[in-house]
């Protein structure tokens, strides 16, 4: 069954070994990767930060910049 929703949870590692949640900082921006030739899967949810609503089944791929790194997420929505 195909989930309505996606949320990621988003934990920074720092070099002095600490970690924290970084879901909503401000500073993080979550983008949608567009795939060539596939259908959109997700949508960003304005509302909630690292929320994504779900359109169809497929793979979808999201950046996530923070601060100076940048990240790459793949989800297989069944």
């Amino acid at each position: 069954e195909r989930p309505d929703t996606i949320t990621l949870i988003i934990t920074a590692n720092f070099s002095n070994s600490s970690s924290q949640v970084v879901t909503s900082d401000s500073s993080l921006v979550y983008s949608i990767i567009d795939i060539s030739g596939a259908e959109t899967v997700i949508e960003k949810d304005s509302e909630s930060p690292g929320v994504f609503g779900v359109l169809a089944a497929g793979t979808a791929k999201i950046q996530i910049d923070y601060r100076d790194d940048n990240f790459v997420a793949v989800i297989l929505v069944p």
